[in-house]
C-alpha cells in the first residue's frame, strides 16, 4: 500500500506544475491538481496589526512573546485563478522560556495543520466535481480559520475566540466560532470543569444571560425556551465538552454559539457572556485574575492572631490615628509601626475564609464536514 501511494504521488508532482510542496498537502488533493493541471502553493503570513480589515488573517497576540502566524494553502487553475484555498493559525513562543506552553502550542499547531488538511480537501473535492460537472462558479470554495479575539493573556493563562468558515458550493457557507484556552505554566489545554462549580449552575448562569443580553429572542430558538434548548444542546452524557468557550480580559467567559447550535441558520450567532460579579457562585478559585490574587493575599496578610491580654494592655498607648507633630519616630510601644496606625483590636480583626443536534441539522446545501 505504501508502494502505491508513493507511486501515485510521484506521479502527481511529475504532472503537476512547479510548486512549493510539503508534506501539508493531502495526497487526493495532489493527485486531482496533477489532473486539473493545477498548481498548489503553500505560503505562511504574519498575523495582522489591530485596525487590520483583513477578515481572513488572524490577529496579533497582545504580549511580545507570542507569535501569530497564518499558513495558506490555495489551488490555481491552468489561468492562474484561484480555485480553492485553505488556512489555518499558527502561535509560536519566542526565545527559550515557556518550554511548556512552547510544546502544548506545537501539539494544537500540528492539529490545526490536519484539520486545515482535511478542509483543503474537502473544499477542493467539490470543486473538482462542480466543474468536471460544468458548475464553472466564479468563487473559490475555502475552508479556513484565524483568531479574531484575545482574551485573557498573562503568566498563569492565555485564552482566544477563532472564527472559521467553510464553502464549498452550497446556498451559503457555513461559520462559527470557538474557543481555545491554554495553561500557560503546563502548556495544558484548560477543561472548563476546572473553572466552574457545575453544569447546572452553568446552564442557569447561561440562561440569565441569553434572557439579559437577547430580551425576547426566545421564539428564534429550536425549543422556544432558552432553559430547554440549553438542555437539548448540552445533554448530560456529554460533559463539559458541548460548551466552546473564552475567557475575557476581565475573568468573564464568553460561550459561542454558531448557527443550528440553538436556533436556525437565520437566527443567526449568539454570544453569552457571564460575568463574575454576576455569577460569583459559578466560578472556582482556580485561575484567579492578579487583582484578585493581591486581595486575597491582602486579606491573608490582615488575618493575624488574637492578641493576649498582656499585649492588649501594651498596646493600649498605640491607638492615636492623628501622628503627633512634635515625632515621626515609631512608637517605641509598637515596634516595626509608623506612629499614628492603629492597631487592630479583637473586634476589628475580620475573619475571611461544535455535533449538532438531532433537531438542528443543516441543509445539504451547505456541504460542510464542520461545526459539530
Amino acid at each position: 500500500m505504501k508502494k502505491i501511494h508513493a507511486l501515485a504521488l510521484v506521479t502527481a508532482l511529475l504532472l503537476a506544475p512547479f510548486a512549493p510542496v510539503s508534506d501539508n498537502l493531502p495526497l487526493a488533493s495532489l493527485v486531482h491538481a496533477a489532473a486539473q493541471q493545477d498548481t498548489i502553493k503553500e505560503s505562511t503570513l504574519p498575523a495582522k496589526a489591530a485596525g487590520d480589515k483583513d477578515e481572513e488573517r488572524s490577529v496579533e497576540a497582545p504580549v511580545p512573546w507570542l507569535l501569530v502566524e497564518d499558513h495558506r494553502i490555495e489551488a490555481y487553475d491552468a489561468n492562474g485563478k484561484c480555485v480553492t484555498y485553505s488556512s489555518h493559525p499558527l502561535l509560536r513562543i519566542k526565545g527559550s522560556a515557556r518550554a511548556p506552553l512552547a510544546r502544548g502550542l506545537d501539539a494544537w499547531n500540528r492539529q490545526e495543520a490536519q484539520d486545515a488538511k482535511r478542509g483543503f480537501d474537502f473544499a477542493y473535492e467539490y470543486k473538482k466535481e462542480d466543474r468536471d460537472n460544468g458548475v464553472l462558479k466564479e468563487t473559490a470554495y475555502f475552508d479556513y480559520s484565524v483568531i479574531t479575539k484575545w482574551g485573557r493573556v498573562d503568566e498563569n493563562m492565555i485564552s482566544f475566540c477563532s472564527f472559521a468558515i467553510t464553502y464549498s458550493g452550497g446556498i451559503h457557507p457555513m461559520h462559527g466560532e470557538g474557543g481555545t484556552t491554554f495553561d500557560t505554566r503546563t502548556g495544558k489545554e484548560v477543561p472548563l470543569a476546572a473553572i466552574v462549580t457545575s453544569r447546572e449552575a452553568l446552564l442557569r448562569a447561561l440562561a440569565t444571560a441569553f434572557l439579559t443580553q437577547y430580551p425576547g429572542r426566545e421564539e428564534d430558538l429550536f425549543a422556544y425556551d432558552i432553559d430547554e434548548q440549553l438542555k437539548r444542546f448540552h445533554t448530560p452524557e456529554k460533559g463539559f465538552d458541548t460548551f466552546s468557550w473564552y475567557m475575557g480580559t476581565r475573568g468573564e467567559l464568553v460561550f459561542l454559539y454558531p448557527p443550528y447550535a440553538l436556533g436556525p441558520y437565520s437566527s443567526g450567532d449568539f454570544t453569552l457572556t457571564i460575568e463574575r460579579a454576576a455569577a460569583p457562585e459559578l466560578f472556582t478559585e482556580a485561575y484567579p485574575l492578579k487583582r484578585q490574587r493581591e486581595v486575597a493575599r491582602d486579606k491573608s496578610k490582615s488575618i493575624r492572631p488574637l492578641p493576649s491580654l498582656t499585649a492588649s494592655r501594651r498596646r493600649k498607648t498605640c491607638t492615636s490615628a492623628t501622628p503627633s507633630p512634635t515625632s515621626s519616630a515609631p512608637s517605641a510601644t509598637c515596634p516595626k509601626r509608623a506612629t499614628g496606625t492603629v492597631c487592630p483590636s479583637p473586634t476589628s480583626i475580620a475573619t475571611r475564609a461544535p455535533t449538532l443536534p438531532s433537531s438542528s441539522t443543516p441543509t445539504k446545501q451547505a456541504r460542510s464536514p464542520k461545526f459539530t
